[in-house]
């Protein structure tokens, strides 16, 4: 019924790789966000520095 040995391949085969990818692909999701939020605030002073109207620099914002 429970056998160690297919345990320890079952994790070595499937749970090690995909826990890796799946946190990799949690770290990049997390640092886009953070990169895309940057971005964003820096582009709402650039258009609010050169005069846009309040609505468009609110929304891109």
């Amino acid at each position: 019924m429970f056998q160690p040995e297919k345990m320890t391949e079952m994790v070595d085969t499937y749970v090690i790789p995909w826990g890796i990818n799946i946190a990799l692909a949690l770290l990049i999701f997390i640092v886009g966000r953070i990169v895309v939020g940057i971005l964003i605030g820096l582009f709402g002073k650039v258009m609010a520095r050169s005069k846009y109207d309040n609505m468009l620099v609110d929304f891109v914002k």
